[in-house]
């Protein structure tokens, strides 16, 4: 007996824009942008990260700080690099 869903262990899943047409997809934008331009700061949010992507944050150390992580290319003989 199913329960309806997503059959156990599938990888995929159906995507919205599956069931859309052009049409609906831009009068739903529609909606939004007019939300978001009305002051919905988190429609207005919501459309900048998917337009730009979410804004960096910061990894915080333990001591507060900001933690740096610094690359630099491995050469032979260096003897500051201690994972050779």
């Amino acid at each position: 007996m199913s329960k309806g869903g997503r059959p156990f262990g599938s990888k995929t899943r159906p995507q919205i824009r599956q069931f859309m047409n052009d049409d609906d997809i831009r009068d739903i934008m529609a909606v939004a942008i007019n939300k978001a331009k009305k002051g919905d700061v988190i429609m207005a949010k919501f459309l900048l990260e998917q337009n730009f992507g979410k804004a960096p944050q910061p990894v915080i150390g333990e001591d507060g700080n900001i933690l740096q992580v610094i690359v630099k290319p491995y050469e032979s003989g260096d003897k500051d690099n201690k994972s050779a």
